[in-house]
């Protein structure tokens, strides 16, 4: 159970990673 919850949060936070980066690029 944990482990699939630890994946999830990994799958997230690249998601988040790749919008961050995809809206920093966009700004500048």
């Amino acid at each position: 159970m944990s482990g699939n919850i630890i994946q999830l949060n990994e799958d997230l936070i690249k998601n988040n990673l790749k919008d961050l980066v995809r809206n920093s690029v966009e700004e500048t």
